[in-house]
């Protein structure tokens, strides 16, 4: 968990750890691709890797977070 301040939103977002990624995909082999903190072995020159993060409260239209807001089935 990590609290970011984003310019965007003028606000400050909790984001939580999602995994990591390479691109292009396939071009780096993480040991531990769920943990915070993992070795990496790049496979391609020019390969790339990023943390992968799932921010909340992002929306900017306040019925998103209204009682309401959710679908329903009946």
């Amino acid at each position: 968990m990590q609290d970011i301040q984003l310019q965007q939103t003028g606000r400050t977002h909790r984001f939580y750890f999602q995994g990591w990624s390479a691109s292009p995909q396939g071009s780096a082999e993480f040991q531990y691709p769920d943990s915070l903190e993992t070795p990496v072995v790049f496979k391609q020159e020019g390969a790339t890797v990023q943390a992968n993060l799932k921010g909340t409260q992002l929306s900017n239209n306040s019925n998103a977070y209204s009682k309401g807001s959710q679908r329903n089935s009946i």
